[in-house]
């Protein structure tokens, strides 16, 4: 990924040196221009250090009516720009600060594009925005803190990237967020507390990364949670019995991680779940009995762990009160168990830890 990205920056160099780029000067004071000079700047910034005469449709930019620019929304009335969408349009270089300026965007959307380098702290100060799509680039470096200024925010993408260092507790500061997707970058350290105050979000996509440590019991006050995917990482210590309180969860996926000790009974309490994926841990013991509950279950991963197994298939050990409900699941994975090193839990029974938060 590093040499892939100084290929790129590099690419850029070349691009930059050798491409035209809009003037400011001719563009945002020329006669008849239709948005403040302000966001026009930050436009023409945008333009510039993406080697916009490279795009795949770069149609009327430049031209004093700022609305017939490809990829722009402008409220004809007051003149602001509304929505940015240049998603898969061939932009190759970086962002700058100036991209704040665009104060009134509510929607700016660079999916599949091949922006490098580091998220500006200037996206902190675009107020009203309300979608950021920054997925499938090359971004790198830390979520910018000033991400947690964004309070309209509801919709957040910056997944498939190779951004780096924690995530940032100022993300629990976004109260109307309700899909957050940070999957598929190097993100690491771990979840913060705070991501259990963001109470409005449904989708939390944070599989393919490298966080580290217990998830936080805080995690259980995401009462409005549809999807948690949070595989792929090196989570350790028991799962939270606090997953039990994601009354509104409907899939929850696991996989391939550190966590260990017993099946929390408490998820026997999500009650609208239909898929269920805890495979690939260090997880011992049975299935709680309490899992019966899950009558609208439709798959259920618990393959390559440690739990209580039958010789010699290394299939998990089903408690008899149990079958008829595992008989009734469509798709299910007991198998690849491997021997535990840790004191078993009977009966479904699991450790004294509560949730505390």
């Amino acid at each position: 990924m590093r040499f892939c990205l100084m290929v790129l920056v590099g690419l850029v160099w070349t691009l930059e040196t050798s491409a035209q780029s809009l003037s400011f000067t001719q563009v945002c004071l020329q006669p008849g221009i239709t948005v403040d000079v302000d966001e026009c700047g930050a436009l023409v910034d945008l333009y510039n250090t993406t080697s916009g005469d490279n795009w795949t449709n770069n149609s009327n930019w430049g031209s004093a009516s700022v609305n017939s620019w490809f990829g722009l929304t402008v409220d004809e009335v007051g003149g602001d720009v509304l929505f940015v969408d240049l998603s898969n349009n061939g932009l190759l270089g970086i962002l700058v600060d100036t991209i704040g300026d665009l104060v009134h965007v509510q929607e700016l959307n660079l999916t599949g594009n091949q922006l490098v380098d580091v998220i500006p702290g200037g996206i902190g100060d675009m107020a009203a925005l309300r979608t950021l799509r920054l997925g499938e680039n090359v971004l790198v470096g830390p979520i910018p803190q000033e991400i947690g200024q964004l309070s309209a925010l509801q919709f957040l993408d910056l997944s498939n990237n190779a951004l780096d260092g924690s995530l940032p507790a100022s993300i629990g500061t976004l109260s109307a967020l309700h899909t957050l997707w940070i999957d598929g970058n190097e993100l690491s350290g771990s979840l913060p507390s705070a991501i259990g105050n963001a109470t409005a979000l449904e989708s939390f996509f944070a599989f393919d990364n490298q966080f580290s440590g217990p998830i936080p019991d805080e995690i259980g006050r995401l009462t409005n949670l549809e999807t948690l995917l949070l595989g792929q990482n090196d989570f350790s210590g028991e799962l939270t019995p606090c997953i039990g309180n994601l009354s509104s969860i409907d899939l929850l996926s696991i996989f391939d991680t550190q966590i260990s000790g017993p099946l929390p009974q408490s998820i026997g309490q999500l009650t609208q779940m239909t898929f269920l994926s805890l495979s690939f841990n260090e997880l011992t013991g049975t299935i709680p009995l309490s899992w019966a509950n899950l009558t609208n279950l439709d798959e259920l991963q618990l393959g390559g762990n440690r739990l209580d197994r039958d010789e010699p298939g290394n299939m998990a050990t089903i408690p008899p009160p149990l079958q008829s409900w595992i008989d009734g699941i469509a798709t299910v994975d007991l198998a690849g168990q491997r021997a535990s090193n840790q004191p078993l839990f009977r009966d479904g029974f699991e450790s004294p830890r509560t949730c505390r938060f």
